[in-house]
């Protein structure tokens, strides 16, 4: 490490020139370091759920969070989040923001777990989608990215809480232990890009469908454009 020599002893110098000194000691050898300064983080794990739109890097970094988390302390800060949305008059999207999570960090045990009973996605042909083809609806993934094709539903009475979707993921399904890919947002176009093109895509695009699932693309691709590059 650099230092300067003084031509005086230290207790001569007075404190404010001193620190001044150590300040440009510090600055010399942080620009001699050569390191390439550091992208912020994404700082929205945690509270995922506040976001207002989501995005594939975010709900990754909401993922991962739990994830590192292990399952057992994952789904007591989930219980933890939920109670303090139900102390506010209207959370209906924070609460679905946690309901993805749970999409997210919980895997099927052979068969996909089913989805949180919220009512009918009227901007998607839900009878046209099977599990097998969908199923983490009403997300999807692609190239290990993950979209959110809706949350507009139609409910005609309560949503399913978050603790009784929890214990559902837990009893239907098994804990993710590896992370969720945080995508840039070349990578997340091109995940995109990929999804329209697959079988499962063009099936839902044709005449006898009763919903174009294309009408979902314009939000798919706000989600895209807002993913960090």
């Amino acid at each position: 490490m650099y230092m300067p020599k003084f031509i005086c002893s230290l207790d001569r110098i007075p404190a404010r020139a001193l620190l001044a000194a150590t300040s440009i000691v510090l600055l010399i050898n942080t620009a001699r370091a050569g390191d390439p300064p550091q992208p912020a983080p994404l700082n929205y794990g945690p509270d995922f759920y506040k976001k207002e739109q989501i995005d594939p890097a975010s709900l990754a970094v909401a993922a991962n969070h739990f994830i590192g988390l292990g399952e057992d302390q994952a789904v007591k800060e989930l219980l933890s989040q939920a109670n303090e949305l139900e102390k506010q008059s209207d959370h209906t999207s924070e609460h679905y923001h946690l309901l993805w999570i749970c999409r997210v960090i919980f895997e099927g045990r052979g068969a996909p777990i089913s989805s949180p009973k919220l009512g009918g996605l009227d901007s998607l042909p839900e009878d046209e989608m099977t599990a097998r083809d969908w199923p983490q609806i009403p997300l999807v993934e692609s190239q290990g990215v993950y979209f959110l094709l809706s949350d507009g539903y139609s409910l005609g009475g309560r949503p399913e809480s978050l603790s009784g979707y929890l214990h559902r993921c837990q009893a239907e399904g098994k804990f993710r232990t590896t992370p969720v890919k945080v995508p840039t947002r070349a990578e997340a176009a091109a995940a995109l890009t990929a999804l329209t093109q697959e079988s499962r895509w063009k099936h839902l695009t044709g005449r006898k469908s009763k919903t174009n699932i294309n009408s979902c693309l314009p939000d798919l691709q706000k989600q895209v454009a807002a993913v960090p590059e």
